[in-house]
């Protein structure tokens, strides 16, 4: 079974099935999971660098991403190499950071990991196809390798309020299976990843009713990091299959506003792994806005940036730089607004 029988005859009660059937396996999973985190008295406390005020639950991911992988193997019998290969590098990310969630593993081990599986995923799933010709193929390969990795980690890093990772996770996701639905090209890297964009925007939905402000568990890194895994892949799909201008722009708010953050970081000769309050989302919330506020103020954007990334396949630099617009303006926005006196 593929992307085909979804969109054959009965594709759309298909799809709503698959949809509706992720939804409460996310729904049930991350209840699941509250349940046995609450009994084992693992909480993340409140931090000075932290945005919440009460110990809660941390691992919530694992009923995200548990529920995206079992619906993804089950449905869509019987697994191939490629997709067995995929799946297994979800679920190896997805274990290392559940340890780190409570073992606090080192950062170059986690990184090096990380680094390693999607190395190996570049190099099984595009050997030989080109993104950009003009330059040379082992460059082009590094700066593949480190944009994967960069997105896997800024992915991370953005996951830091209320809803705010379950929004980009139901927004890329739909925003990457409606390009796929209405361009249905063939795929130069797999023909499965539209049913995994479909029961991963699904079974976000069903994680978000347990973290939408106030959060009763938190997503950790146990979801973020093979989140980004699963944002990259479906971006790289989109750039192989012509439309880069739809890869850069569906991410947009989280790459833009992770990396500034990085770079004037880096400038200030701050560490880039320690813990921080300097994202323009997290500057919103210590400005008065709530959780659910700045959550959804990104959520509209998202929205647009659906629609930009449509046009951009008849123009992509227009609407690539109205979408940087956006973007920058309600960073912007996050950054300057006045914090209430203390």
């Amino acid at each position: 079974m593929g992307y085909d029988w979804l969109a054959g005859e009965g594709g759309k009660v298909t799809q709503v099935v698959i949809a509706l059937a992720s939804g409460l396996l996310g729904w049930g999973l991350t209840g699941l999971v509250l349940i046995a985190v609450r009994n084992s008295g693992q909480l993340a406390a409140p931090t000075d660098r932290g945005l919440h005020a009460v110990a809660t639950p941390v691992g919530g991911g694992l009923g995200l991403i548990g529920a995206t992988l079992i619906l993804w193997s089950l449905l869509f019998w019987p697994i191939s190499a490629t997709r067995l290969l995929i799946g297994s590098a979800i679920l190896c990310l997805a274990i290392l950071s559940w340890i780190d969630d409570r073992a606090q593993l080192p950062p170059a081990l986690r990184l090096v990991v990380q680094a390693v599986v999607i190395a190996l995923i570049v190099f099984y799933l595009v050997p030989t196809t080109r993104l950009f010709p003009a330059i040379p193929f082992s460059l082009e390969r590094i700066a593949l390798w480190i944009g994967w990795l960069w997105m896997l980690n800024l992915t991370n890093f953005m996951d830091g309020i209320d809803g705010l990772a379950g929004i980009e996770a139901i927004t890329v996701a739909l925003g990457y299976a409606l390009l796929t639905g209405l361009f249905p090209y063939q795929s130069p890297l797999v023909a499965f990843l539209p049913e995994l964009a479909l029961i991963l925007a699904a079974a976000s939905f069903g994680y978000l009713y347990w973290n939408w402000s106030p959060a009763k568990i938190f997503m950790g890194d146990t979801g973020s990091i093979p989140l980004g895994f699963i944002f990259g892949l479906l971006m790289l799909d989109l750039a192989l299959r012509g439309f880069w201008a739809a890869a850069v722009i569906l991410p947009m708010y989280f790459i833009a506003d992770a990396t500034l953050t990085l770079l004037d970081r880096l400038r200030r000769g701050a560490k880039p792994w320690h813990a921080h309050r300097e994202h323009a989302y997290q500057q919103a919330i210590l400005s008065g806005m709530t959780h659910a506020q700045v959550a959804l103020h990104i959520a509209v954007l998202n929205i647009a940036l659906i629609a930009l990334a449509i046009l951009s396949t008849m123009a992509p630099l227009p609407t690539a730089a109205a979408s940087a617009i956006l973007t920058l303006g309600l960073i912007k926005w996050f950054q300057t607004r006045d914090r209430p006196a203390i």
